[in-house]
């Protein structure tokens, strides 16, 4: 895998969420009988949230950096001090967009590039964002996507899961949460990748189009995910799909199963297929989400 710039800058009005799949500490080990494969608990993904962040002496915006990640929002009116005339935020300030800007290699020639998403329009539902890269070698592409929103509103920033490798050709995957994460625990996951120095969907292991979102879901009634690995120099995901057992979450059991998918020829193959008994929830719960991945 070719080598990554590791420099990400991230311009936004707060800071990532971290990701609802991340497990509980001191859980139990997955409980598998031995009809069953062992099943084994990934780590959660990395998303580089572990620090306090800091703030930087630009004027002109609010900075703030955390493991790698600068975070910059249009600057906060402070409260005057007895005797002072308060600053006002001027209206171009204020209305600054909200952007986020990385710096990995997406192309896989080694060389960091520039990838940006940022908005373009929206309506009392939707935003449009435009996801555009400067390579190294000077080229520039870029796609249009939308992403839903509720009252709330969403951005960039809400709709930006991270950066990194997520299948086996050289360079870095951009994964976005096309429901803007105003739904924390069934999010929907679009990986773009580059081919052809264009921006293209990274078809999920499994699925029939390019366009289907990556399942991934922590509810009472469906606990859904995806598991990365490597294995000398193969790319491997493991699709898990539980349910709890008699369409019932009381029972507080869940089964399903988890597939195995390599990296080949560009593509995901099939590789193999475990069936997964009687776990508990919390068990189940830590198999859904992004695991595996280190995201930026």
């Amino acid at each position: 895998m070719a080598a990554l710039g590791l420099a990400v800058a991230l311009t936004t009005t707060g800071a990532q969420l971290p990701p609802d799949s991340a497990p509980t500490p001191g859980s139990p080990p997955l409980a598998v009988p031995p009809a069953a494969l062992p099943l084994a608990v990934p780590a959660p993904m990395s998303t580089g949230q572990a620090h306090a962040p800091v703030r930087s002496t630009r004027a002109a915006s609010a900075q703030f950096v955390t493991a790698g990640v600068t975070i910059t929002a249009p600057p906060q009116q402070r409260p005057a001090l007895p005797g002072q005339t308060p600053k006002r935020t001027s209206r171009a300030q204020a209305a600054a967009p909200v952007t986020v800007t990385s710096r990995l290699d997406v192309d896989g020639d080694g060389r960091a590039d520039r990838t940006t998403l940022a908005p373009v329009r929206s309506t009392s539902t939707t935003i449009t964002l435009r996801l555009s890269t400067r390579t190294a070698a000077g080229r520039n592409f870029s796609t249009l996507l939308t992403v839903d929103h509720d009252s709330s509103g969403a951005d960039a920033r809400s709709a930006w899961v991270g950066a990194g490798v997520v299948d086996g050709a050289r360079g870095a995957e951009i994964v976005l949460d096309l429901n803007g994460g105003v739904v924390g625990d069934w999010p929907r996951i679009a990986v773009y990748t580059v081919r052809g120095e264009a921006w293209r969907l990274l078809r999920a292991p499994g699925a029939r189009a390019d366009r289907t979102p990556w399942a991934t879901a922590n509810l009472e009634y469906a606990k859904s995910g995806y598991t990365f690995s490597t294995k000398r120099g193969v790319r491997l995901v493991t699709v898990n799909r539980l349910a709890p057992v008699g369409d019932d979450p009381a029972t507080g059991r869940y089964h399903g199963t988890r597939t195995t998918y390599r990296w080949a020829r560009g593509a995901w193959a099939k590789s193999a297929t475990q069936r997964v008994r009687g776990v508990s929830e919390s068990q189940a719960g830590r198999l859904s989400g992004l695991n595996g991945l280190s995201l930026r």
